[in-house]
């Protein structure tokens, strides 16, 4: 209530006032004119000399003490009193009446905010030059200074928060106003998987999953991202293997990161290769491979006898290791072993077998045909021919070479009974030692 007291007294039939210097008034304040007068008989206020009456926010137009409750700007003006005595009417000094606006303190804040967020923001209008700001704030904390039009702050994880301001404008008039912001509950993160483990080739499947209303967003090895919920990566390889990551929003608020593992497998990969062997007849022969793989590959033992260019499983033979006692027959073959899994088959490189058969025996000292001894008799080993035919035995089904000392002079083969027949290039006259290889 702010009062103004006009103070008369009566001189020779004259009324006689004082004026008080007025107090600030702000809109929606209480304001009171009052006179003190000997003698008075009757009253009527008024404003800028017009007469005033009693309704709507005034009362008191015809007594000593005039009501104006609330004050708005619109009541600005001059106001006096013209007191009547049994003299006359008399008319007060004017007390003038300024009614000063309030400030809008009304709060721009977001109408909800993710629990736990921060850099929220909220403001009033600016009121000018002199004005302060007192901020408060319930359910959150305030993280700039309290003292300007615009604050930042943070939610708790429960709400809502209630944001409080006391706006006081440069001419001493103050507002208060709050604001409540809803609080959305904590986002939870997404269940995420994947199919895997995969092998190099088929599609990667991701999933998360569904959130009303939400929005994904995926990162992963290979600089992946989708904003699908359940995105796929076709003919998947060995670099996309690895963690794949997903948030989810949800109005704005964004959920904690759910991270799945994916698995790419190859095909089996060899790590030990079969070596070639070179053996006798009736050695025991062990050949061994190895293979990496997930999951374990299989193996199985393969047979080429035509070099190489088709193999043949080998009935019962699916471990690591081939061991077999070797044949004559046997020599030339190509061995590999093939690692299989769900991933593929991956041969191993192919070792060949040789057969190493012993040495044959030495043959028979050649003997010179009785056609081809020219002498005084068929045994003297002595001729004219200059091509002689020699005879001896040796291994079945062998070479036979014959030198002239150092010189090679014939070569043949023994028949199935080790006897070979062999004509030697044309020797010149002399003494010749013929032997057999």
């Amino acid at each position: 209530m702010v009062l103004f007291l006009l103070v008369a007294s009566e001189v020779c039939g004259q009324v006689v006032t004082i004026q008080p210097l007025p107090s600030p008034v702000c809109a929606g304040d209480a304001v009171s004119f009052s006179v003190v007068v000997s003698g008075a008989l009757s009253y009527q206020w008024r404003v800028d000399l017009v007469p005033l009456s009693d309704g709507g926010n005034i009362q008191g137009s015809i007594t000593s003490t005039l009501t104006i409750n609330p004050a708005f700007p619109g009541d600005n003006g001059s106001y006096d009193v013209i007191v009547t005595d049994d003299i006359g009417p008399t008319p007060s000094a004017p007390a003038i009446l300024t009614v000063n606006p309030i400030p809008d303190a009304t709060i721009s804040a977001p109408a909800s905010v993710c629990a736990g967020s921060i850099g929220n923001i909220a403001s009033v209008a600016d009121a000018g030059v002199g004005a302060t700001y007192t901020w408060t704030i319930t359910n959150g904390s305030i993280t700039s200074a309290t003292d300007g039009s615009t604050v930042t702050w943070l939610a708790n994880v429960t709400g809502p928060v209630v944001l409080g301001v006391t706006l006081t404008n440069g001419l001493g008039c103050a507002a208060i106003s709050s604001s409540s912001v809803s609080v959305n509950p904590p986002l939870p993160a997404p269940t995420v998987g994947n199919d895997g483990p995969l092998c190099v080739g088929v599609s990667l499947n991701l999933t998360a999953s569904p959130l009303p209303g939400g929005s994904y967003s995926w990162t992963g090895p290979n600089g992946f991202t989708s904003s699908l919920q359940n995105p796929t990566i076709a003919n998947v390889t060995l670099g996309e293997a690895g963690d794949y990551s997903v948030i989810a929003t949800v109005n704005g608020c964004v959920s904690t990161t759910a991270t799945t593992t994916v698995i790419v497998n190859p095909a089996p990969v060899v790590t030990i290769n079969p070596a070639p062997q070179t053996v006798g007849v009736g050695a025991s022969v062990t050949l061994t491979a190895a293979a990496s793989g997930s999951p374990a590959p299989m193996v199985q033992w393969q047979l080429s006898a035509d070099g190489g260019a088709t193999f043949a499983d080998i009935a019962g033979e699916t471990s690591t290791t081939l061991t077999f006692i070797t044949t004559a027959a046997q020599n030339g073959n190509e061995y590999q072993a093939v690692f299989s899994n769900m991933c593929g088959s991956t041969p191993s490189a192919a070792a060949a077998l040789t057969i190493d058969a012993p040495a044959p025996a030495a043959p028979s000292t050649p003997s010179m045909t009785p056609g081809s001894d020219t002498g005084s008799s068929s045994t003297d080993h002595i001729t004219s021919n200059t091509t002689p035919t020699f005879t001896g035995t040796a291994e079945a089904n062998s070479t036979v070479t014959l030198f002239d000392g150092g010189a090679q002079v014939g070569v043949g083969s023994t028949d199935g009974s080790g006897t070979y027949l062999i004509t030697v290039s044309a020797l010149p006259p002399g003494t010749h030692t013929i032997t057999a290889r």
